[in-house]
């Protein structure tokens, strides 16, 4: 529902501008260099404050944000069925029976048969390694829990990471918008005695940088 909310926000925007009788060939000449300017600055700042792992993460996750729909009921009915098996292949064959299952999840027949649990490897990992620590050591149900409390929250961490540094270059959009439109200033500057329909286009693309900052940073 991504892209549907982005469409709403550029039909809405834009449309009202229309009709309250802007020219959109002023905002279509400026915003390509604008843009350039504007993310081009955004773009350099995000590599120069990030690893690349958290760059590779923070695009990724951005593009999943607009395109995936999120868990769905046949997710959660798969997930059952397949603890289902595994439990059931415990409680027939004992540890044994399932280690081969948790040791090598990518050859395990049971995860395979549900590959939207094996297509989320967060989900993955948490299950097979909680399996591996309860099988190789007594642990109360509080430890248990505790356990998964701490490597729930190591994977929150792990992922908030590039959705923090996304948020920060969308934060700093208005200040680069600014920069674009006082460049465009400057460059006006250099026309003052070229009459006042050369000015107010000038002026006019300027106000597109300040526009697109801030209209950048808040979709």
């Amino acid at each position: 529902m991504g892209f549907v909310g982005i469409l709403v926000v550029f039909v809405m925007v834009f449309g009202g501008f229309l009709i309250a009788g802007g020219n959109m060939s002023v905002i279509i000449k400026a915003a390509p260099l604008e843009l350039m300017i504007i993310g081009g600055a955004a773009l350099g700042a995000y590599i120069i404050a990030n690893p690349m792992k958290v760059i590779k993460a923070g695009f990724k996750m951005s593009i999943k944000a607009m395109t995936a729909k999120g868990p769905q009921k046949q997710d959660y009915v798969e997930l059952l069925q397949m603890m289902f098996q595994l439990f059931q292949a415990f409680r027939k064959e004992g540890p044994q029976g399932i280690e081969k299952h948790i040791e090598e999840p990518d050859k395990s027949d049971i995860f395979k048969a549900y590959p939207s649990f094996m297509h989320n490897h967060h989900a993955v990992h948490f299950l097979c390694d909680t399996m591996k620590i309860t099988l190789s050591a007594e642990m109360s149900p509080y430890d248990v829990d505790d356990l998964l409390d701490a490597d729930i929250k190591a994977i929150h961490h792990e992922e908030h990471m590039a959705v923090h540094a996304v948020q920060t270059v969308a934060d700093g959009f208005p200040g680069l918008g600014i920069v674009a439109a006082v460049l465009g200033i400057v460059k006006t500057m250099a026309h003052l005695t070229d009459g006042v329909e050369k000015i107010g286009a000038l002026v006019a693309s300027a106000l597109v940088g300040t526009m697109l900052g801030v209209f950048g940073g808040t979709v």
